[in-house]
């Protein structure tokens, strides 16, 4: 076989084992078999089976854990009884269920069809559920490892993790690194009419939504003063239950600033378009209404929270 005097499939080396045991990963497995593929060379004509290799070479690394899917429990056995034949150290062997992601291909031999046939564009496709996958679409290793330690290890083989437990420690990353910033679309001017005109106050405004409190460089400055900019569709002439921006005779809290209430709306000509909305700012509240999340554009035309 070494010497290349044997055709393919002609013949194979196998493990002495105990072909009497229950379990058919002991019956006298394939060691070496003949593969006329070059690799480092082609002087090498048989190359070591799996079951050989494996268990061999974690011990000659000294690797302390072996860890698998469930599906390779039942080749523990062989694992160990070849390293007690040849007097090797053995690796402590645990077994897994596998990662299942819904709406994900997971199976590496899928991934490979995938990659081979030229269905996406490599293994960092941002579509696959891969590392360089995940890297590439922009997710933090610090994001990917939360996840890991979220969902933990299971020996439960019909265990499959619903995709948002990822989004959701991508968030919590976000939420804690990424400034934000908002804009104002379609703009309706509000002037705050017991607010002088001469007035800007600057309100502390968060970086990211987890910012801490301690942390001086999380915060930013914004000027309220007395002409704002909302989004169009922060306000309705007709207030109901289900709706939480403003409206007629109704308070709102503008996000980092004061809560203001309309007073007065505007309209051109035709009595159907807005011009704009007057309100008055309650100087004395802050936080204690429901925070109305809107762009602001004051006076001067800086975008702010």
């Amino acid at each position: 076989m070494r010497q290349g005097m044997l055709e393919e499939g002609k013949a194979t080396l196998r493990m002495k084992q105990d072909m009497q045991s229950d379990n058919g990963n002991m019956h006298d497995l394939i060691a070496y078999r003949i593969k006329f593929t070059p690799h480092s060379g082609d002087k090498w004509c048989i190359y070591p089976s799996y079951d050989y290799a494996y268990c061999i070479v974690d011990s000659l690394e000294d690797i302390t854990h072996s860890l698998c899917t469930l599906e390779f429990e039942t080749r523990r056995a062989s694992y160990y009884w070849l390293l007690h034949v040849l007097d090797l150290y053995q690796p402590y062997v645990w077994e897994y269920s596998r990662l299942n992601v819904t709406n994900n291909v997971m199976s590496k031999r899928k991934l490979n069809f995938l990659v081979t046939k030229k269905l996406v564009d490599g293994w960092d496709d941002p579509r696959l559920m891969t590392l360089a996958g995940l890297r590439r679409r922009g997710v933090t290793s610090t994001a990917i490892n939360a996840f890991v330690r979220g969902i933990g290890i299971t020996r439960s083989d019909c265990c499959t993790i619903r995709l948002e437990r990822l989004e959701y420690h991508i968030r919590e990353e976000l939420n804690r690194t990424v400034p934000r910033t908002m804009v104002v679309l379609q703009p309706l001017k509000v002037v705050i009419t017991n607010l002088d005109s001469g007035l800007v106050m600057d309100l502390d405004a968060k970086k990211w939504p987890d910012a801490s409190t301690e942390d001086s460089s999380a915060f930013y400055k914004v000027p309220f003063s007395r002409v704002v900019y909302i989004e169009q569709s922060d306000f309705r002439m007709k207030d109901s239950k289900d709706y939480y921006g403003l409206a007629p005779g109704k308070s709102v809290l503008l996000r980092y600033a004061f809560p203001i209430k309309c007073t007065e709306v505007v309209l051109a000509d035709d009595n159907e378009t807005i011009v704009e909305i007057w309100a008055e700012y309650d100087h004395s509240k802050k936080k204690n209404q429901r925070e109305l999340y809107t762009g602001l554009l004051n006076l001067h035309g800086k975008l702010i929270h």
